[in-house]
């Protein structure tokens, strides 16, 4: 009876160790996901957006390079800087954007549905430039939207990532219409579901 007695006290306390064991793991393991987007770049991420100006690089926070086409910058033009359109009492309309509208993209996740939503302008740096983009709105949404359903979630996360995806929305945009009219790149939205 004795014997009996002792292994049940043995029994239980390797359960509330194994039961501490396992709280602290899922506490370490949850710190680490919070985590881990609020670290500060790398210096090699850091060297990769801005090593190439107008060369795409692939998205992602220390992820493999994907089978992407690298898409090659258009040529520099240099554009005249045109005054800034003016409105009541002369006073700067502001820059010359485009809404591309919203985009719902299923991002490229194996076995798992995830959802990019994104709104987006584009500026472009003249303002005859602007009814460019508007003659060839369905092409860049093609083009966009291809783009962004490749990405997987660990490239759309994190502000790193998310400059890099500008860098290459303004790349195709420009490869597209093939000369360098967009001048940025401004994300109204960006949720992933």
């Amino acid at each position: 009876m004795a014997d009996e007695a002792k292994q049940g006290g043995k029994s239980q306390l390797l359960i509330v160790a194994l039961i501490a064991l396992n709280t602290v793991a899922l506490g370490l393991g949850g710190y680490y996901m919070l985590t881990k987007d609020d670290q500060a770049a790398t210096p090699a991420q850091q060297a990769v957006a801005p090593a190439v100006p107008g060369a795409e690089v692939p998205a992602g926070q220390g992820v493999q390079p994907q089978a992407q086409a690298q898409v090659p910058a258009p040529a520099e033009e240099e554009y005249p800087e045109e005054p800034p359109a003016e409105g009541e009492e002369g006073k700067p309309v502001g820059p010359n954007l485009v809404d591309l509208e919203s985009f719902l993209v299923n991002l490229d996740e194996p076995g798992v549905n995830r959802y990019l939503k994104v709104n987006l302008q584009v500026e472009t740096r003249r303002k005859s430039d602007a009814g460019k983009l508007e003659d060839y709105k369905v092409q860049l949404r093609d083009e966009i939207l291809t783009y962004m359903s490749s990405l997987n979630l660990d490239q759309t996360q994190g502000i790193v990532n998310k400059e890099i995806i500008r860098g290459n929305i303004r790349n195709r945009i420009n490869r597209l219409l093939k000369s360098d009219v967009i001048k940025g790149v401004y994300f109204t939205e960006f949720v992933i579901q």
